[in-house]
This record gives structure tokens, C-alpha cells and sequence, in this order.
């Protein structure tokens, strides 16, 4: 077998079952979608996936710290996935928790951000415009992602 992945044919050497590479409860599922909303994703795009699996990780754990969510899910996985569905973690989660979780993230360069001046950590980001065009910012703040920049449905 091999040391890191196992290969169509370790699987058939080993006599292993397709339904024994899957857990059978189902997995929490952390895509993009479930975590972050359009606005909230951007900064990772310039680099991605760098950061994301940190945010995705921390996202969940600060959200199953919240007694409502947790009392919402009853504990099932389906359940939070659907929740999940419906609303990313981004928009389940209070502002300064989220922007804790892009500091931890490790995605951010300090540098002027182009839309508030001040100095903030941040990092590359495109927004849509009027009339379905985009315009790109060199360093857009954290600070203006979380409290400043619109929903983008």
C-alpha cells in the first residue's frame, strides 16, 4: 500500500469495500458555500486554498459553541448541514468572531487597505459592480469585508 493515498489498487489488494472508505454517519460538509458567503470568501481567492481549512475548522467550533445553534441541530449532522445549506457560518456568527477567525486564518498582509486608508491586515479583492462588471482593490482591510462592504447575493 501506499504511504500516503490509498490507489485503486491497494483498495482491490486489500479486499476493501467501496462503503468502508466512507464514514457511515454522515460528514459535516465545510464547503466554501457553508462557511462563507461570496463577500466573506473573496480574500481567500487570491491564494486558495491557503487559510481556508483553518477558517473552516475554527468557523465550526465557534458555531457549535453557540447554544442556539447547537440547540437548533439536536446534534445531527444532517440537520447542520441543512442549516447550513440555507445560511453560510459566516452570517451565523457575530462580527468580531469572524474577524478573529480571518486573523487566524493567516491570509492577511498589513498594508493600506484601498477602500477606508487606514493600515489593516487584508489582502486582494473583487467586487461586483453596477452593470455586471467587476473592479479589483490591491488590499481591502478585513475590517471594511466584515463591517463595511454590502451583502452580495
Amino acid at each position: 500500500m501506499s504511504d500516503r493515498f490509498l490507489t485503486d489498487d491497494d483498495i482491490a489488494a486489500e479486499g476493501i469495500a467501496p462503503e468502508q472508505l466512507v464514514n457511515p454517519a454522515d460528514p459535516i460538509d465545510l464547503s466554501m458555500e457553508r462557511v462563507l458567503c461570496p463577500r466573506h470568501g473573496e480574500p481567500f481567492r487570491a491564494r486558495w486554498p491557503k487559510g481556508f481549512p483553518t477558517m473552516a475548522i475554527a468557523s465550526l467550533k465557534t458555531i457549535m459553541a453557540d447554544p442556539g445553534f447547537a440547540a437548533l441541530t439536536e446534534g445531527e449532522v444532517g440537520q447542520i448541514n441543512e442549516l447550513l445549506s440555507q445560511r453560510p457560518i459566516c452570517e451565523r456568527i457575530s462580527s468580531p468572531d469572524l474577524m478573529t477567525l480571518y486573523i487566524e486564518s493567516g491570509i492577511g498582509r498589513d498594508a493600506r487597505c484601498e477602500l477606508c486608508r487606514q493600515r489593516g491586515l487584508g489582502t486582494p479583492y473583487t467586487m461586483a459592480r453596477p452593470g455586471g462588471t467587476t473592479e479589483t482593490y490591491h488590499h481591502v482591510c478585513f475590517s471594511c469585508v466584515v463591517y463595511r462592504l454590502k451583502r452580495v447575493d
